[in-house]
């Protein structure tokens, strides 16, 4: 190849330039696979005749096999436990990195130690079809094979493939017909183990030489790898306890029950005072004041009744829920209880009809329980109800009476529908008010429905709306009716809770009452940028924007991943709850990092959930920080101004850096067409490199035109512009 190269250059066909070219050499006792990158050029003569060939070589065989083998264990320590799963698609994965690079392991096998004290084949590749098959499974210790002597060792070992096991027969190198003829047996060790947990069987290739170098690359390999497999190793341990956890029921009932009731004393001590401050007429507070206060109170009232339905929870798993019958008139009750919900029912765009004359006659009930039945129901069909109407009637039928509430709300999957009473199973569909809850609302409707002797069922088609029917034995009591049943703070809690939604599909864009101005806003604070904020509940964003409008920063506030990315302007920074109607905080940071536009714009996640797992799910998918609730004003605009101001530094770093490779390219592209003019001067005049350099230099100077022009013509025209007639 290089004869033809020089000749053709020689009959006049020009420069010939070949990069990182792979040649066979036989210069260290052995065919070596060697790469080249070089040039022949002609050496013209005065008439234009090619005289000889100058050739410029420069051997990258070190760099380029180094390269190779950095990539190979870059993307082994890349290797994603969450994405790869068990031990055995580790391995796998793993070995198809290795496989990439078959130059530098033309073979691999891997071997890991099982529970029944043997070491199971978990992948290989590079075995030739004409050969014996590696063993499945070889014993751990009391062996004789080399791949138990490693394990017990902890020793690296060289055998040949017939050594590895009987028969073995290896593939060729992907660079020529030479197949490797030693294999390295190295232990493979999981962190905090005493022992190898496994082995990697690599082959050499036959076309390098082994030397440090080399058995380095190979250790990082076997590092690497180990490293994976302690993270699988400990994924699949974690896995098991999560399922030991599963086991612990009857534990977890007893914990619910007692913190519910630990809550309880709290939580008075906190609606007493706050209802104390709010319906003080000699006190004026502030309105910024008063919002916030009155948010604290319809989150103490949401937090006591997910107190109480804990409560509840836990006697149903106790098998402990018995309804208190005494007779009532569940007309009246039921009336009362919708009367109390219409308000919330018509702020949300919606009609609430109640029919409720078909049942005239006493009925033993539980009061209480019943108002939690159908505050319940109502409550999620104002949630997923975006237009149309709500429905409330009674129904007299054989076994008793029906409690019927149906809605023209978002409806059900078919899939959903078998499970939708399982405690904490939460329904994915599209367009809810709002993703609070804890799954455990319909899960309790159907409990204290048993809990009367009857049931609950539900109708549903998907965008049309849901019907659910809780069917109660039906007693005659006579007239001793209980006429006051109506458990006010029952109802209270659902309302304040129902209040926090957005009333309409476009709601969440405004506040509630308008901002007012800060009047005592610190006159130090320096204004800020534009921050982009996306949360769902009303208390919350509205607290939000005014802690964020007194630090000084511009707020737009939305509802839905929707209406953020049909914000008005580019932000500078989004704050984002992760927790939303429709698509998630997640999602939306997906959306942004995918949108160049807005790919490098800082994200920040609120979240209610705490725990690695979330928070990475959070920072995987782009997100510049994670924040869980509740948390300190302080530490919240603490964060959000340092990551704008780190995202300001990243950008003029950026900038700069854009510059600088501009100015670079350019100078580059100068001293390359310099060169160049060099060479056809040296070339045309028999002139030395500063002879010709000089040369360009003085036509620069006497025609006052820029080095790089001068030199730009000398290669178009193949003169010098002063030499020109």
């Amino acid at each position: 190849m290089v004869g033809p190269r020089a000749e053709s250059v020689l009959a006049g066909a020009g420069t010939c330039y070949v990069e990182a070219d792979l040649l066979f050499m036989d210069r260290a006792g052995y065919h070596e696979e060697t790469y080249w990158t070089y040039s022949y050029s002609p050496i013209s003569g005065g008439l234009g005749t090619v005289l000889g060939v100058f050739v410029a070589t420069t051997d990258v065989t070190r760099s380029l096999i180094s390269t190779r083998r950095m990539q190979t264990i870059r993307e082994l320590g890349a290797l994603s436990v969450t994405e790869s799963g068990n031990i055995a698609t580790v391995c796998e994965r793993a070995l198809q990195v290795l496989g990439q690079n078959r130059w530098s392991v033309p073979f691999a096998a891997v071997y890991v130690r099982t529970e029944d004290g043997q070491a199971r084949l978990e992948a290989c590749y590079g075995l030739s079809p004409e050969g014996a098959s590696l063993p499945a499974t070889v014993a751990a210790s009391g062996d004789s094979s080399a791949v138990s002597r490693v394990l017990r060792t902890g020793t690296a070992e060289l055998v040949d493939p017939d050594g590895l096991a009987p028969g073995t027969m290896l593939l060729s190198s992907p660079i020529g017909a030479a197949t490797p003829t030693t294999i390295r047996l190295q232990p493979i060790w999981l962190s905090g183990r005493p022992d190898p947990h496994g082995v990697l069987a690599v082959g050499f290739n036959p076309y390098r030489a082994v030397d440090e170098t080399y058995l380095g690359f190979l250790d990082l390999a076997a590092r690497q790898l180990g490293t994976a497999l302690t993270d699988a190793t400990a994924y699949e341990a974690e896995r098991r306890r999560v399922e030991a956890f599963a086991l612990r029921d009857q534990a977890k009932t007893r914990f619910f029950e007692n913190i519910s009731h630990e809550f309880r004393t709290p939580l008075t001590l906190m609606v007493g005072p706050i209802n104390a401050l709010l319906d003080d007429s000699r006190l004026d507070l502030p309105p910024d004041h008063r919002a916030d206060v009155e948010a604290t109170r319809r989150a103490v009232l949401r937090l006591s009744r997910l107190v109480d339905t804990l409560l509840e929870f836990t006697r149903a798993e106790a098998d402990e829920l018995h309804a208190r019958l005494e007779p009532t008139d569940l007309a009246l009750l039921t009336t009362d209880l919708a009367s109390m919900f219409r308000s919330v029912v018509e702020e949300a765009g919606l009609a609430l009809a109640v029919d409720t004359s078909a049942v005239t006659e006493p009925i033993a009930v539980d009061p209480e329980m019943i108002s939690k039945i159908l505050l319940n129901l109502l409550s999620n069909a104002v949630k997923f109800t975006r237009q149309g109407s709500i429905s409330v009637r009674l129904e007299e039928a054989e076994e008793g009476v029906r409690l019927i509430v149906a809605d023209t709300g978002l409806g059900i999957p078919d899939e959903e529908l078998p499970r939708i009473f399982e405690r904490f199973h939460q329904v994915s569909v599209t367009g809810a008010r709002s993703r609070e809850g804890a799954g455990i609302g319909l899960s309790l409707v159907s409990d204290l429905a048993v809990a009367h002797g009857g049931a609950v069922t539900v109708r549903s088609d998907l965008g049309k709306g849901s019907e659910f029917t809780v069917r109660l034995p039906r007693a005659r009591l006579g007239d001793q009716l209980d006429r006051t049943a109506h458990h006010p703070d029952v109802a209270r809690a659902f309302i304040a809770e129902a209040r926090g939604w957005p009333a309409t599909p476009t709601a969440g864009l405004a506040r509630t009452e308008p901002a007012e101005p800060v009047a005592d806003a610190d006159p130090a604070v320096l204004p800020a940028g534009r921050i982009l904020l996306v949360e769902d509940n009303v208390d919350m964003r509205d607290y939000l924007t005014r802690l964020l409008e007194a630090d000084g920063w511009q707020v737009e506030p939305v509802g839905t991943v929707d209406q953020a990315l049909a914000a008005s302007a580019v932000p500078d920074l989004v704050l984002s709850d992760v927790m939303l109607p429709d698509r998630s905080g997640i999602e939306l940071v997906k959306l942004m990092r995918a949108n160049p536009a807005l790919a490098r714009i800082p994200a920040i996640l609120l979240t209610a959930r705490a725990g690695a797992t979330s928070a990475s799910d959070g920072l995987r998918a782009g997100a510049d920080d994670y924040i869980v609730k509740p948390f300190a004003a302080t530490e919240l605009l603490a964060r959000v101004r340092t990551h704008y101001e780190l995202a300001k530094l990243r950008e003029y770093a950026l900038n700069r850096a854009e510059d600088k490779a501009a100015n670079l390219e350019r100078a580059l592209a100068s001293n390359r067409q310099i060169g160049a003019a060099m060479g056809i001067l040296m070339t045309r005049l028999k002139l030395t490199d500063e002879q010709a350099f000089d040369m360009l230099r003085t036509a620069s100077q006497n025609r006052h035109r820029k080095l790089r022009d001068i030199a730009e013509e000398v290669t178009i025209t193949g003169e010098l512009p002063a030499l020109q007639s």
